[in-house]
């Protein structure tokens, strides 16, 4: 089903549109806009992070974002990245850039989207903000972005089933356990193939990776904050993206990147959906389509 989000809620995901950052959902009601790695480095083809990420594709729109390999079939990334689309029209390039993927390179390792699935308190959330935005418009006042800010635990992660199988040449990613918790303070490495600057010219499309800060591990029930400062963050086309905590002497993927907060471009703070919060959903999906 296409489901619209408003033009506001566009203004504050990290989706991209070609590239220039603005929100893919020109004729909607009220959403906000994605974001990319910035100051960031580029992640060579042998990096472990290569191997479990990969670039998702409206062919249609043109939008992009960025998804982790669940397993050989499934893949996580943001629900903001898919709600607006068909699986029919969307693709999941495992190597290579997004001008790879127009060019036509890579073809074997591309993949079309059999389905998707996204957790019913995301559209709730939709419908929230939603209906802030029809009183303020009823009021004849502009909806402050404090009040979109205000508005917590968006649910906002997806469960992507790929046709066939992933490429030989990836590898699923090790998923954070309850053992694994977040400091205010603590490094973890986000990665994903949006905008490597602010400004509207900046380039896109290549997997690129940054270590930040984290700001408030407890945020939300299930969502924490990162800062986005310094020049270094996330920004439009990175969401759905990994956020990765180390332990035990390798990396786990603790959480997706989901949108940002504070300021007007990305340089304030970002919000990531947590995968241990939604970890029974995750596995109710999968079972569901084992049987």
């Amino acid at each position: 089903m296409k489901f619209r989000l408003s033009l506001v809620l566009a203004a504050f995901v990290l989706s991209s549109c070609g590239g220039e950052g603005s929100s893919r959902l020109h004729d909607s009601v009220a959403v906000t806009e994605g974001v990319g790695i910035i100051g960031g480095e580029p992640v060579e083809s042998d990096d472990l992070i290569a191997t479990q990420t990969a670039l998702l594709i409206d062919i249609y729109s043109g939008f992009t974002c960025t998804a982790s390999i669940l397993n050989d079939e499934w893949l996580l990334t943001a629900a903001n990245c898919v709600v607006e689309s068909r699986p029919s029209a969307l693709r999941v390039a495992f190597t290579g850039s997004y001008d790879d993927f127009r060019q036509g390179l890579h073809h074997e390792d591309v993949r079309e989207v059999e389905k998707y699935y996204v957790p019913s308190i995301f559209y709730e959330t939709l419908d929230q903000i939603r209906e802030m935005e029809e009183q303020a418009f009823e009021e004849g006042r502009p909806l402050p972005s404090e009040k979109i800010h205000a508005v917590r635990d968006w649910g906002d992660i997806a469960l992507i089933r790929i046709k066939g199988k992933i490429p030989a040449s990836k590898t699923p990613v090790a998923i954070s356990d309850a053992a694994i918790s977040l400091e205010e303070g603590q490094r973890v490495v986000l990665a994903g193939y949006g905008r490597r600057g602010i400004e509207g010219d900046a380039p896109w499309g290549e997997l690129h990776k940054v270590t930040v800060a984290v700001a408030d591990p407890e945020w939300g029930q299930s969502e924490f904050l990162l800062y986005n400062n310094d020049g270094r963050g996330a920004c439009f086309g990175d969401s759905g993206g990994p956020v990765y905590v180390y332990a035990d002497g390798r990396y786990y993927l603790f959480g997706l990147i989901s949108r940002r907060m504070g300021g007007m471009v990305c340089d304030h703070f970002s919000v990531s959906t947590s995968i241990l919060s939604h970890s029974e959903w995750i596995q109710s999906i999968l079972a569901a389509y084992a049987e």
